[in-house]
């Protein structure tokens, strides 16, 4: 038996990143299902390893590469054969996206496919709505949408995560907010029972995730344009961390702070107070 490795490239970035990747999802050929726990490895010409990865339950996979240049790329899965694909060069601080597809099946071996190679091309809110499409990376991705912002009537913006699988939110309060209002922190479940703190990008900009100012703070609902979760592998220009990355999206020219909101109305209900002290005295 052998089995089929087609690899195609969906966008490759440079900006900013520190080592070189190669990330992708690995299917069967057959079912079009993701194939969880195949194991993949780069080796560089002289044979030698220069990194591996292991499928998740997504059948996605992240290599960490110790050297770029020329690599050949093993697939392998109990059930599947071992086949190895054409050779693919790997720059330095380049993220080349592929997907992996294997067969139990007597299929002849097919080069690896490489169809382009580009940096991010697009305005941020384009690449957002093709996502949402279905197009390149957003197959992988949850979203929340302006049409499903709309029916929402009140709530903070991590609120519109809640319903979302794969998601918990841990509620807050801050001693900086009147009232105290209740804030939420955002955790991505991983491999069934490990939750963790994702990253986290507000108009593409990663922001930190804290108590002293939280994304509730942040963002206001009613200028968002969407939301991408990722609990996995996000589209290779937002790579942070291991624990799922969350992209809100604001609409074009909502730029505010909702923190400076909640501080105007805190310094209203103050004068407020301070004048119906003055009337009673």
């Amino acid at each position: 038996m052998r089995a089929l490795v087609l690899a195609v490239l969906l966008c490759t970035c440079a900006g900013g990143l520190q080592a070189q990747v190669i990330q992708g999802v690995v299917r069967d050929v057959t079912t079009g299902q993701p194939i969880v726990a195949a194991e993949v490895v780069a080796t560089d010409a002289r044979g030698r390893e220069a990194g591996r990865a292991v499928s998740d339950s997504a059948g996605l996979f992240r290599v960490r590469l110790s050297s770029g240049g020329e690599l050949l790329l093993r697939a392998s899965r109990i059930g599947y054969t071992t086949v190895e694909g054409s050779t693919l060069r790997v720059d330095g601080g380049e993220v080349v996206t592929i997907e992996v597809r294997m067969a139990a099946d007597a299929i002849p071996l097919e080069p690896l496919l490489v169809t382009a190679r580009s940096s991010r091309a697009t305005a941020a809110l384009d690449g957002f709505h093709a996502r949402v499409r279905g197009e390149g990376w957003g197959k992988f991705g949850l979203f929340v949408t302006r049409d499903q912002i709309d029916r929402r009537v009140d709530g903070t913006a991590t609120e519109l995560l809640r319903a979302m699988p794969q998601v918990t939110l841990v509620r807050t309060t801050q001693n900086e907010t009147p009232f105290g209002v209740e804030r939420n922190l955002i955790y991505i479940t991983r491999h069934l029972s490990t939750e963790c703190a994702p990253t986290i990008y507000v108009d593409g900009v990663r922001v930190p995730q804290e108590n002293a100012r939280m994304i509730d703070d942040i963002l206001d609902p009613a200028a968002l344009e969407g939301v991408e979760i990722y609990p996995s592998f996000p589209p290779p220009e937002f790579i942070g961390g291991d624990c799922g990355t969350v992209l809100f999206w604001r609409k074009t020219g909502q730029a505010g702070d909702r923190g400076f909101e909640w501080k105007r109305l805190f310094v209203g209900l103050a004068g407020v107070a301070a004048l119906f002290f003055v009337l009673g005295n």
